[in-house]
């Protein structure tokens, strides 16, 4: 049925097939092609179904001949297994005939053993005697070989015994009576064996050949044990029933050597920690170290010649004491030690490994880890949670006296330039240094997170520094050594800002980077800020102080009546001159470089905005052209004059911003006409100018009106600038010693206004 429906659907798709190859009337045209090229297919099909078929036949007849061969093996094997099977029952009838050859052949290996044996059989009581005398006389090695030749008689016996038909346990009474004294020697020579192995590290450097005789006879009873078990196996008797055997001697010496290393450990006691807390551990773990180098400086030198090396003895000793020292160590830490015992034991391990390498070129590392990283970390955090209190507590008693010296009588110290000073800093950063060169045993890791921890308490010293500052300011301003502490703190503020710089280049050096990790360099930024900080507000105090002495003088600049008197034009200048110069000479030479410039700088700035100031604030109308003139004369003057002051007092201040001053004086003097031309210059050369500051200048000329100075200013740069803006300009102002900071910090709110 379906190989019908396959027929069918077969004529079904050639119908369809030949119904689209001539869909078209040109197709007829290649019907003959079409032909040619089924007929190919279909040749190439019929081609491919023959060879199928063929490899298909081919493979049957393959697995036929197999099969049949197979078949032949088949009956082969069954033929070989029946011709087996009778074979194996005549081998049972066999067996009876040959059990008494066998019993004949046990016999005479018994009779075989016993002719052999016959002489060292009857002189078991002579050579038990010998033996004894050569064990007292200490001739070990002859005694062992009597020993031994008593005892392979006694072991060939018992295994032959054993082999009989008889019971083993009734025949071997006697036997086991007659060698019994063999046990007794035996274990008198292992005796005096245990007692050479418990002083070896003594007779390897005194007398080897006591060492080396023992361990020979410990190697022939290794090699004898083996034998015997061997034997034992092959013959399939329990290894119980062989007197003394195996001896293990060299297990037990093994044994003994690590328990003359453990008792050598045990022998260092520790001393009384309330009679010398101070030495105590360093005096237990220096025994303890000493007795650990010199036996393993004897062992390294001497013990590879006399034992074998099988033995690995010097790595073998090397585990055992490092196994000990393990403990040691273990047992110290669970006695709960004190920071200063702790740090003891941290270096002495560093310092043990070090010498040990140097000297022996013994890796301990190697073996494995003296303490593991947990107690490592705990010995740590020990040790740097003490030295952070103890350093904490220092710190805060040198406050303490600091704030009594700002207090008393004596003034600050002073160096070969005059610089005023206090020991704080300096203390404080020898301190520092002492804790962290106690360190350098403990290692780099450790010293950094000391470093850290420090750097915390600097910060904390900085704090509690700032806050009794502050005190000292508020309690004390009016004492007579008030500004000599002032420019003392100051400076130690800078001392500070230098030793920690100090203090990280060195960090940075001894671990060979160039920064360092992250919340060090965080510290270290945060102490700099912060010593500046306090730097900073001390001159900034100074200067108000100063200031405020010279605030009525301020005040009365470009006044009429004081600043620009007929008989005396720059009295108010000179005044001011003095002022600044005798506080220089009193009070601020004593002061670092960093800071004098500073505040020289500082005063220049407030200086220069107390001149603008005054001259926004219209304090001086001048209608005439005369008053102007002179007005802008002595103006030009004066700043002159301040710039060559400043610049004798400090050579690093900057006055270039003085000529603002200059410039808007030229607004004073010139004549109306040109006064859009002056004021485009300005606006030019001096973009931080804003309009309210002409507009305020126009005022202070007295002949200009309101709608005038508009005018003006709408043919200028500054026509459309926000005058509202001014009033916020100085709140947002950044405090920086430059041109536009001083001038964004000047505000005119209603410029207009001033004009009557």
């Amino acid at each position: 049925m379906e190989f019908q429906q396959a027929v069918t659907e077969t004529i079904e798709n050639a119908a369809r097939d030949v119904a689209n190859q001539l869909s078209k009337p040109e197709s007829l045209e290649k019907l003959e092609q079409f032909k040619r090229k089924i007929a190919r297919k279909k040749g190439t099909v019929e081609s491919q179904l023959r060879n199928t078929i063929q490899t298909q036949l081919d493979g049957v007849h393959s697995g036929l001949a197999k099969l049949k061969e197979s078949e032949a093996i088949i009956r082969e094997i069954r033929d070989k297994m029946a011709e087996v099977g009778q074979m194996y029952k005549q081998c049972a009838e066999l067996t009876e005939v040959v059990n008494p050859i066998k019993d004949v052949n046990r016999k005479y290996r018994q009779l075989q053993a016993t002719t052999t044996h016959i002489n060292n059989i009857f002189s078991v009581p002579t050579g038990v005697k010998q033996t004894s005398e050569l064990i007292n006389a200490g001739d070990l090695l002859q005694a062992h070989g009597i020993l031994s030749e008593l005892e392979h008689t006694r072991d060939e016996l018992l295994v032959q015994l054993y082999l009989s038909e008889e019971s083993f346990v009734e025949k071997n009474t006697s036997l086991h009576h007659y060698f019994e004294p063999l046990s007794g020697l035996s274990d008198s020579l292992g005796q005096q064996l245990w007692l050479r192995i418990n002083d070896t590290f003594k007779l390897i450097a005194e007398e080897p050949r006591k060492i080396v005789t023992a361990l020979r006879i410990i190697e022939r009873e290794e090699k004898i044990d083996k034998s015997v078990a061997e034997l034992l196996k092959e013959e399939n008797i329990p290894s119980s029933h062989i007197q003394g055997r195996p001896k293990k001697w060299r297990e037990k010496c093994m044994d003994i050597l690590e328990t003359v290393i453990i008792n050598k450990c045990k022998e260092v006691v520790p001393g009384d920690r309330m009679t010398s807390p101070d030495d105590w551990l360093r005096e237990y773990l220096s025994s303890m170290g000493s007795i650990c180098f010199q036996c393993l400086d004897v062992t390294k030198k001497h013990g590879p010649k006399c034992f074998p090396p099988g033995y690995d003895i010097f790595n073998t000793c090397l585990r055992w004491f490092h196994e000990n020292l393990q403990n040691v160590i273990g047992n110290l830490i669970s006695s709960d030690l004190n920071s200063r015992d702790t740090s003891t034991l941290i270096i002495w391990i560093i310092d043990m490994k070090e010498s040990f390498k140097q000297a022996l070129s013994i890796d301990f590392d190697s073996v494995g880890p003296l303490i593991s990283q947990e107690q490592h970390d705990g010995m740590v955090k020990i040790c740097l949670e003490e030295e952070g209190r103890q350093t904490l507590t220092l710190v805060k008693e040198m406050m303490d006296e600091e704030f009594k010296f700002w207090c008393g009588a004596q003034g600050p110290d002073t160096d070969i330039t005059g610089i005023c000073y206090t020991s704080v800093t300096i203390s404080l950063f020898q301190m520092v240094e002492q804790h962290l060169e106690a360190f350098t045993q403990m290692g780099q890791t450790i010293k950094l997170q000391l470093l850290e921890r420090l750097i915390g308490v600097l910060v904390e010293f900085q704090d509690e520094y700032r806050a009794k500052a502050e005190e000292y300011i508020t309690q004390h301003s009016s004492a007579p050594l008030f500004f000599p502490f002032i420019i003392a703190i100051a400076n130690n503020c800078k001392q500070a800002i230098d030793f920690t710089a100090q203090l990280k280049q060195r960090a940075c050096s001894e671990y060979n980077v160039t920064t360092l990790k992250r919340e060090i360099e965080e510290g270290f930024k945060v102490l700099t800020e912060k010593f500046d900080e306090i730097g900073i507000h001390c001159c900034d105090l100074l200067l108000d102080a100063v200031f405020a002495d010279m605030r009525p003088l301020l005040d009365n600049l470009f006044s009429k009546d004081e600043w620009l008197p007929q008989d005396h034009p720059h009295k108010l200048f000179l005044n001011i001159e003095h002022t600044l110069t005798e506080h220089n000479a009193q009070g601020f030479v004593h002061l670092k470089q960093q800071y004098h410039s500073y505040i020289i700088v500082c005063a220049l700035d407030r200086l220069v905005k107390a001149y603008l100031q005054g001259m926004l604030e219209r304090r001086l109308v001048l209608k005439k052209d005369k008053e102007r003139e002179t007005a802008a004369r002595l103006i030009q003057e004066e700043v002159r004059k301040l710039s060559s002051m400043f610049s004798k007092l400090s050579h690093a201040t900057n006055t270039k911003h003085i000529g603002v001053i200059e410039k808007l004086s030229e607004l004073i003097r010139v004549k109306q006409e040109g006064l859009v031309l002056e004021i485009t210059a300005l606006a030019h050369h001096h973009p931080n100018l804003r309009a309210h500051h002409i507009i305020a200048i126009l005022a202070m000329r007295g002949d200009l009106n309101k709608n005038s100075a508009k005018k003006i200013i709408e043919q200028t740069p500054y026509n459309g600038d926000n005058l509202e803006s001014s009033k916020s300009q100085h709140a947002s102002a950044v405090k920086k010693n430059d041109e536009a900071s001083l001038l964004q910090s000047l505000t005119v709110p209603n410029p207009y206004g001033m004009f009557r």
